[in-house]
Formats: structure tokens, sequence, C-alpha cells
């Protein structure tokens, strides 16, 4: 991970952000709304899909804030309800943001955010560049499978508040499934 976040954040400690994208659903080990949930139990949610015991996380400052517009790039959408860079038959204006439609390609990230100006300009200058390449590596099957065996790998089951076993074996073939299932739809 990249720390410092902060230019002042001493060195001994992390800061990590994150977001939920369905606050109104009630959690699996916190039978709450995450909106209705302390930091404490947000963090305590989160450790235990990652599997990571708490006895190991001290003085662990969770403050939640609930920011309705910027999960905004990462709700459920239609390909039409964005507009490409350049729109079909426009001569003169381009869309440069994380809110055009870049097929393939992750919002919220730089490298989205500089694609999508690469295209337009290019586009309407006529440059003969190629925009970057974008690297699928949801789509790759090693990835996939490294993701789910590092994941689950040497992990114990950590008690959660409503008695949830995990079991290893089933992640990894759930995991397992799941990734021939991307795979073939990849290649379909």
């Amino acid at each position: 991970m990249f720390q410092p976040h902060f230019s002042n954040q001493p060195k001994d400690k992390w800061v990590i952000w994150g977001y939920g994208l369905y606050p109104n659903k009630v959690g699996d080990y916190i039978p709450k709304r995450m909106l209705d949930c302390t930091g404490e139990e947000i963090f305590y949610e989160l450790c235990q899909h990652m599997r990571l015991p708490m006895e190991n996380m001290k003085n662990v400052k969770c403050k939640p804030c609930i920011m309705p517009f910027i999960d905004s790039q990462f709700q459920n959408r239609m390909i039409a309800d964005r507009p490409t860079p350049v729109p079909k038959g426009v001569k003169n204006i381009g869309f440069v943001s994380q809110f055009v439609e870049l097929p393939g390609d992750v919002v919220f990230t730089v490298e989205y955010s500089v694609r999508a100006a690469q295209t337009a300009v290019y586009q309407l200058l006529d440059i003969k560049k190629k925009v970057p390449k974008i690297n699928r590596y949801d789509h790759k099957p090693s990835t996939m499978i490294k993701a789910v065996i590092k994941s689950y790998k040497g992990r114990q089951p950590v008690p959660a508040l409503r008695g949830k076993k995990c079991n290893t074996c089933k992640f990894l073939l759930l995991g397992a499934v799941a990734a021939g299932i991307a795979y073939a739809i990849y290649k379909w």
C-alpha cells in the first residue's frame, strides 16, 4: 500500500480509505445497516470478511462519514448512461472526466482520467497515436487463482458475532468455480 497518505502522517500510522457501495444492506457479521453502524462495527465487519483477528488490531480508529455522491461512479448503470469522450457526429467538443464511457476500463483512477482526455484529444485533433492499452488482469485466470489462494491460504476462521464459521475448502472451490465462469464468459 502507498503510505503515507498525508504528508505529515507519522511513519508508524497507516491510513486506509474505503467505500461502502451498499450502505443500506445489513452486514454479514453486524446485524445492522452500515448507515446505522459505528466506526468500530464497520471495522469489525471488514476484519471478519478479510479473516483478520481483531486482537491484532490495536488503536484502530474508523471514522465513518456519508458522502452520497462520491460513489456515484460505481453505481449500477447502463453503458448509454455516459457519453463517449467524443460523441458520434461531434466535431468540436470532447468530454474528459470519470463520467465518460471507456469500455473495459475502471473508473476512479488517474489512468482513467488521462485515458479519457487522450481519447478526446487524439480523436478531435486527428492525432494518429494510440491511447495506452488497458490491462485486463481481472480476466486473467492465473491472476484470479492467485487472488483466491492468497485470500484464504493459511487463514483460520475468525469467530463472528453471529457464530458464522468459515470453511476454507468451500471458499477455494467457490473461488475456482467463479474463476472458471469468469474465464468462460471472457472467452465467449
